[in-house]
């Protein structure tokens, strides 16, 4: 657990395409292996996904370190909350959290299609007022899945509901959903 966090506090430092079913595979093998050899293997799988390739030796060992360096608590609280809400504007993000933020808006139109409960059906709904009012980042992260034939945006009278589409669905199921 200690390190499932540490990894997930550190996502800004990783390059998220490289965060695939091969190194999921790695990952979920790793548990075959004893301590040690555990160790080494996590070890190797986390140096080929740190995103910085400036990074030298040494700052990539020191990195590293707090992957196995257990029951300290980290957390990026900023990312967090900006991925938990959508529609607050997130201010200036990184290209990895912009990222983040759009496969998050597409999870959750693929939730709120599949869950029957009434909110989350009224998630994916807006009036066309709030739909116009909507900050920067999330009317781009909305035209970039639309661009893409991720979703389609259904205009009724006054509502405005955000709906994915079947390549949506298949992105999600295969690039968002296993991780």
């Amino acid at each position: 657990y200690e390190m499932a966090y540490a990894a997930i506090s550190e996502h800004r430092n990783f390059d998220v395409t490289k965060l695939n079913k091969e190194n999921l595979e790695k990952l979920k093998k790793l548990d075959a292996f004893n301590d040690d050899e555990r160790d080494a293997k996590f070890r190797g799988i986390l140096k080929e996904l740190i995103a910085h390739n400036d990074m030298d030796d040494k700052n990539k060992k020191e990195f590293l370190k707090k992957f196995f360096t257990h029951n300290v608590e980290e957390n990026d609280s900023a990312a967090i909350s900006k991925l938990n809400n959508l529609d607050l504007n997130p201010g200036e993000i990184t290209i990895e959290l912009r990222v983040l933020y759009r496969q998050k808006l597409l999870s959750n139109l693929y939730k709120s299609k599949y869950n029957t409960s009434r909110v989350s059906q009224e998630d994916s709904l807006y009036t066309r007022q709030q739909f116009l009012n909507f900050h920067n980042e999330l009317k781009n992260a909305i035209n970039y899945w639309k661009e893409k034939g991720m979703l389609k945006i259904k205009y009724e009278e006054d509502t405005v509901k955000l709906i994915i589409t079947a390549i949506g669905e298949d992105y999600y199921e295969e690039n968002i959903y296993p991780f």
